[in-house]
């Protein structure tokens, strides 16, 4: 699991659990079925309402990942920067075609030269 996922996870929760302890509340006022099953119901409704079934379903799925550790091209992105995002590596299973990323190489160029500069 990545450092930065489990310094959020402890931030978040100590975070509620503090805000609870200042505003003298106990741990029974956060499990309250009927407050969950309104934010939660309301948000899946919203998410359903924004995004189609197989999007949601595949990102549900995708869950997992965010506490395994990044693969080699995520990891080869992270420590080269922006810039290596302009040509795909060998690595990288799933690259498109080069046909078609010649049509974008210039403008994918001018913006990640935008982006490192402003970043």
């Amino acid at each position: 699991m990545d450092k930065a996922t489990l310094g959020g996870l402890l931030l978040a929760l100590g975070g509620i659990f503090l805000g609870l302890f200042l505003e003298g509340g106990n741990v029974g006022q956060l499990l309250q079925p009927t407050a969950a099953m309104i934010v939660f119901g309301g948000t899946l409704g919203a998410v359903l309402i924004n995004f189609p079934l197989l999007v949601v379903w595949s990102a549900f799925l995708r869950l997992a990942y965010i506490f395994r550790e990044p693969d080699g091209t995520a990891r080869s992105r992270r420590t080269a920067g922006i810039l290596s995002a302009i040509e795909p590596s060998n690595s990288d299973k799933r690259s498109l075609p080069t046909e078609f990323l010649s049509a974008f190489t210039s403008s994918r160029r001018e913006i990640a030269a935008k982006l490192s500069v402003a970043g």
